[in-house]
């Protein structure tokens, strides 16, 4: 502003600093934030996990090896002896029980990734909520001795602002000008200090769960982990508990029941390393399709596959057990009475057996196989979806929140060019006044 000394311009001096925000709309801001930040986070695992599952129709998809082991048996069905035709379909079954362990792994690495960048944003929000405890403590401080706080305000907002990517808040104003930080809960995170987030992560395996055997998130020894529903650490904690258990659940409930209905024919080709098919119940074959094994009888002897495993004597021709595979095994009943197989498990699941899953109770293992990678695929779609509208809608909020409170760059190049404009035609000015004069003293002269 200008600056006078007895009616005289005397040049410029600074004016008070002030800020203009609309607080509500920046509360929207920080929010959406968060709900943005959840569905990138999830979205970026999710693509990687339908990689790992493939598609029904992929050749390298378990499903595809699946409808492979199957022909085989049809392929012996016309020629039960068949030494050649046996040990195909032997190494078909091998290549699927890899290929449910390849995807379990793929499942428990996605796992402990989200496990360990949950660690790592852990120690963000505790740096952003130091930043932000002592901000409010230097604005507190600036308020009382009248002294301008404008930028440390800036800086906090900055700070919260990041913060509300990494975990869903809750803010309100303080009476000394600072801020308060809380969880969605009310759980609180910082005032004029931080209340710093504790965590003592674990290799995570199929068998590991929260909260049994993976801890929580602590603060001030209080567990806030269900309290953490959205940001970044929002999502990881919904993938590491939620989605990626379900896909494995998925995969172990299509492993158990493969390896129950072939030994329900008298062909026991899958097992556990143990040599052993788990029981039906859900708990207890939590990680089975990582563990998944070809019997070694039938490796050592693949003509097994037409006698059975069970012993008894039978011909070359003999395709009793064969077809029992695939009427049955393969088929959705057990037995020639229209027995219908023990149903898929839909509830119940996990190694907790806290978790659901929406897929067919009844059908056939190739149905399901084939559901549950579109099913992942589905999952997959919709996330991608929820992406792309909470992103756009993030950006429209931050659009209309700079416009509110931001500098505009372009109305204070306007003022800079204005005030330019004006200093140049002030210094033609003054020097068509020093020519006048010059050239009155010279005539004068």
């Amino acid at each position: 502003t200008a600056s006078y000394i007895g009616g005289l311009g005397a040049g410029v001096s600074i004016g008070q600093l002030t800020r203009t925000v609309n607080t509500n709309l920046q509360s929207s801001v920080w929010a959406q934030n968060s709900v943005a930040s959840a569905v990138s986070t999830r979205q970026q695992s999710l693509q990687q996990l339908q990689q790992a599952f493939g598609t029904p129709n992929s050749a390298t998809s378990f499903a595809s090896s699946l409808t492979n082991l199957q022909n085989d048996f049809i392929s012996l069905d016309a020629d039960p002896g068949n030494n050649i035709l046996q040990s195909q379909a032997v190494n078909d079954a091998e290549n699927l029980t890899n290929k449910l362990n390849n995807v379990s792994q793929n499942i428990q690495n996605l796992r402990n990734s989200a496990n360990s960048d949950l660690t790592n944003s852990v120690g963000q929000v505790n740096q952003l909520l130091t930043q932000i405890g002592n901000l409010n403590t230097q604005i507190g401080k600036a308020q009382s001795t009248n002294q301008d706080s404008v930028d440390l305000q800036d800086q906090r907002d900055q700070s919260i602002n990041q913060l509300s990517q990494l975990i869903n808040i809750s803010t309100y104003n303080g009476s000394d000008g600072s801020v308060i930080v809380s969880t969605a809960g009310g759980t609180l995170l910082a005032d004029g200090t931080a209340h710093p987030l504790s965590y003592s992560s674990a290799p995570i395996t199929a068998q590991s769960y929260y909260p049994a055997t993976i801890n929580g998130i602590m603060v001030d020894g209080q567990d806030i982990t269900s309290e953490i529903t959205n940001g970044s650490m929002g999502g990881l904690i919904t993938l590491r508990d939620s989605d990626l258990p379900k896909a494995q659940a998925m995969l172990d409930e299509m492993s158990q029941k493969l390896a129950s209905r072939f030994s329900a024919q008298n062909v026991k080709l899958f097992t556990d390393p143990a040599g052993n098919v788990p029981a039906n119940t859900p708990t207890t074959y939590a990680g089975f399709s990582g563990l998944i094994r070809i019997n070694p009888a039938v490796i050592s002897n693949p003509a097994l596959l037409q006698q059975g495993t069970a012993g008894g004597t039978f011909n070359s021709g003999d395709t009793t057990n064969i077809e029992n595979v695939l009427n049955y095994a393969f088929g959705a009943n057990s037995n020639s009475s229209g027995t219908p197989n023990t149903p898929f498990n839909t509830t119940g699941l996990g190694p907790g057996g806290n978790l659901s899953i929406t897929l067919p109770s009844s059908g056939t293992i190739v149905n399901y196989s084939n559901n549950i990678i579109s099913n992942l695929s589905g999952q997959y779609s919709q996330v991608q979806s929820d992406n792309a509208y909470e992103s756009n809608y993030q950006n429209t909020l931050q659009t209309n929140f700079l416009n509110q409170s931001a500098v505009s760059l372009d109305t204070e190049m306007a003022n800079t060019i204005t005030a330019q404009n004006a200093y140049s035609a002030a210094a033609r000015m003054m020097s068509a006044v020093q020519k006048m004069f010059s050239d009155l003293e010279n005539a004068i002269q």
